[in-house]
């Protein structure tokens, strides 16, 4: 069985496409070796994660996130299991160059507010649907 966490946090400083593209290259790798997948959505200084994996796994990424100095605010808003994986891959999603998004280069996304607002909802978050909108 695998289980699920679903967390937000504000930057402690702003990310960059560049620095967002090296977070993702070096997260995929370690997390596939966990066995872990997820989305990673950054907007407006806001991070959301959604993470699944063994539950073992999932205690370690957490224990990492609370101390990491790049989160503030740290809120873990739902953790449950989860009958089977929601994503495939591990992927990040965030606003940015509109050229990047054209190029289709992997964890690029044109449209954060929707890619987040479905992540919320799949995970029966509405309230957090409604405070992205805002």
């Amino acid at each position: 069985m695998l289980d699920y966490l679903v967390y937000r946090s504000q930057a402690t400083h702003p990310f960059s496409c560049r620095h967002l593209f090296l977070l993702l290259s070096r997260l995929e790798p370690a997390n596939r070796r966990l066995g872990v997948t997820g989305r990673l959505c950054y907007h407006d200084h806001s991070f959301f994660g959604y993470v699944e994996g063994p539950a073992e796994a999932l205690d370690g990424i957490w224990s990492r996130v609370l101390v990491d100095p790049r989160h503030r605010d740290i809120e873990l808003l739902r953790r449950a299991h989860v009958e089977r994986r929601r994503f495939s891959g591990w992927s990040m999603a965030f606003q940015g160059d509109s050229l990047l998004s054209r190029l289709g280069l992997p964890g690029y996304c044109s449209s954060v507010r929707e890619e987040l607002g479905a992540l919320l909802a799949s995970c029966g978050l509405a309230a957090g649907v409604a405070a992205v909108a805002a």
